[in-house]
């Protein structure tokens, strides 16, 4: 994209050259060398809440919702991340948007969730320099991480997401009872029935069994025993 030479700033907040008129990334990984190398704990802590403010705004953005292992593993990585950054003095003057992108296609790649950069719909997002930043990353911490299975239950979670866009539920909540899977992992039910009893369980609310039942076309009865047995828990 050719930009006015004078609309080009340097955003030293995310490490990079920008257009002030269309905000097009003009260079990723802009390094202050003014800057001490030895970064001290509260600057990696300030880099990491960072990183977590972006990442909430970015995940909660894609039309469709990830698993919460994708989320949970790509925050780990970036811990991961930040030690081994540190010692190799590439840490400073990262764009941040970059990172966290980085983070979700390394972590949904682990995961066994393949996504392409097709994901990313944000005009402000060059593809080249995210594959650089995607490389970089896998390069800092290694390519291959154990997988984390604490919310590894796909088909559950699929049932979660159809039933709650049925219900018009939004995507916060329905994050949020995706979070409460493992506590299903001892009900031996089938897994729509068990979507149900969980969103009733959210909800801690008996009398959302008849219109749940009503949406998603399960059986009041057995959705009514997943919920007490999620009660009695």
């Amino acid at each position: 994209m050719n930009c006015e030479l004078e609309s080009i700033i340097c955003d030293y907040s995310q490490g990079c050259f920008i257009c002030k008129e269309c905000g097009f990334v003009q260079k990723d990984s802009v390094t202050d060398y003014s800057y001490n190398q030895n970064i001290e704990q509260p600057d990696i802590d300030k880099r990491k809440s960072l990183f977590y403010t972006v990442f909430e705004n970015l995940f909660s953005q894609f039309s469709l919702i990830f698993s919460i292992a994708i989320e949970n593993d790509a925050k780990m990585l970036y811990e991961e991340y930040c030690l081994k950054a540190v010692r190799q003095c590439l840490l400073h003057g990262k764009n941040m948007e970059y990172m966290v992108y980085a983070f979700i296609y390394v972590s949904a790649e682990n995961n066994n969730f393949p996504v392409t950069l097709e994901f990313i719909t944000d005009p402000k997002i060059v593809k080249k320099l995210l594959k650089k930043c995607i490389n970089e990353v896998k390069s800092t911490i290694g390519c291959k991480k154990e997988i984390s299975r604490e919310y590894g239950d796909r088909q559950l979670e699929s049932f979660i997401v159809k039933y709650c866009n049925m219900l018009q539920y939004t995507k916060r909540m329905t994050r949020d009872i995706i979070k409460l899977i493992p506590k299903t992992e001892f009900i031996l039910r089938k897994k729509d029935i068990v979507a149900c009893g969980l969103i009733v369980f959210y909800k801690n609310n008996k009398s959302l069994i008849k219109p749940v039942s009503q949406v998603t076309c399960v059986s009041e009865l057995a959705i009514k025993r997943v919920f007490n047995e999620l009660c009695s828990k």
